[in-house]
């Protein structure tokens, strides 16, 4: 009886899950691609792009054939000096960014641990990042360019999907 209870004792739970980083939404190693559909793809235009990491720059960064140059920490994702994901990964979680002068970029957290289905298949405990920026139009007209992306665990972005509203015209 003294021996069962024993090794009873000695059974350990399982460690509990790490919470996720926001670099592990974003691999970065030479040869990664991700291929997206374009919908609606405009007049002679491609339906889908694909962008490859194609070498490493001096300072580390990750550079694509697209012209992003991609870091990560374990609590940041960047392209150059523009934050495309940051910790804490919660929702509310919202930051600036202002790439030029002219240009301000505000992001935040909208939803975590999200569903997601694309062509590739159905990926559980994304992030999803809405981001809104004040543009012009070709004729100086205001308008706000509004998108929120999706990024998996282990893959990184799965998903775009913006619209662009010019003051007086409606969303594009």
């Amino acid at each position: 009886l003294l021996v069962i209870a024993l090794a009873g004792c000695a059974h350990q739970a399982p460690a509990p899950e790490a919470p996720a980083r926001a670099g592990d939404f974003y691999p970065l190693e030479l040869g990664h691609a991700w291929t997206y559909k374009i919908r609606p793809s405009p007049p002679g235009a491609p339906d889908q792009r694909t962008i490859t990491i194609r070498e490493r720059g001096p300072d580390g960064s990750y550079l694509t054939d697209a012209g992003m140059r991609l870091t990560k920490t374990a609590a940041r994702v960047m392209d150059g000096d523009r934050v495309l994901l940051q910790e804490p990964l919660e929702v509310g979680n919202n930051w600036v960014v202002i790439p030029t002068a002219s240009d301000v970029e505000r992001y935040e957290i909208v939803e975590v641990d999200a569903t997601e289905q694309v062509i590739g298949g159905v990926y559980k405990g994304c992030v999803r990042v809405r981001i809104e920026q004040d543009v012009r139009g070709p004729r100086g007209e205001k308008g706000t360019l509004v998108g929120v992306w999706t990024y998996a665990p282990d893959l990184g972005p799965i998903h775009f999907k913006q619209r662009l509203g010019i003051e007086g015209q409606g969303a594009r």
